[in-house]
């Protein structure tokens, strides 16, 4: 954000879990005193701007899966009767990258990305529909399930009503997550056979 605005904000003690990356650009800026019209018109550029950083920062890190994805992924992507889509605040260049680097870009064929709306919340509807257009399902509410690690990824999942997953492997504590009554709570994704009978309970 400094090469396209000259500022990031107060960014060093700004709360980032669970946020889209449009909307982290708007909150950051604004507290800058920068006018939303002012952010607005060089978000794509700044946004570019991450994606190159984003490159090269992701070249030199380490692979950092957390205990049990890729196990879970597999068996999830084995239900037939199961479509996994990955929903993210990142935009959808910077999530195919991470995806991409970790492996598993295979596994979400669509998705839901920062990229298409700013506020989380509207995610889930746009996931529904390109569910749909993907396997011809409409999928309804507790057919549904949401997995991440903020209280914000929780409600994701409220706001349509639909299963809200926790998993302590982010910033959030398990007994941070608990306060925000997600339908299943795990540690990690190790208990493999768990996780998946939560997601299709």
């Amino acid at each position: 954000m400094i090469e396209t605005y000259g500022t990031a904000g107060p960014i060093e003690d700004w709360p980032f879990g669970g946020k889209t990356d449009p909307q982290l650009c708007h909150e950051l800026l604004s507290q800058a005193g920068l006018p939303w019209e002012a952010i607005e018109e060089k978000l794509r550029p700044a946004l570019d701007h991450y994606v190159g950083y984003l490159t090269e920062e992701m070249s030199q890190t380490p692979l950092d899966l957390k205990p049990g994805v890729p196990e879970l992924l597999k068996a999830l992507s084995q239900k037939s009767d199961l479509v996994l889509a990955i929903l993210t605040g990142n935009i959808e260049e910077g999530a195919r990258l991470k995806l991409s680097r970790h492996g598993i870009e295979d596994f979400f064929l669509f998705g839901a990305f920062g990229s298409d709306a700013a506020k989380r919340s509207e995610l889930v509807d746009i996931a529904i529909e390109r569910a749909f257009r993907h396997s011809g399902h409409l999928f309804r509410e507790k057919e549904i399930a949401v997995i991440g690690d903020t209280p914000l990824d929780i409600g994701c999942g409220r706001h349509k009503g639909v299963k809200a997953i926790a998993v302590a492997t982010g910033g959030h504590s398990l007994e941070e997550l608990l306060l925000h009554s997600p339908d299943h709570l795990f540690a990690d994704f190790t208990p493999c056979e768990a996780v998946v009978e939560a997601i299709l309970r």
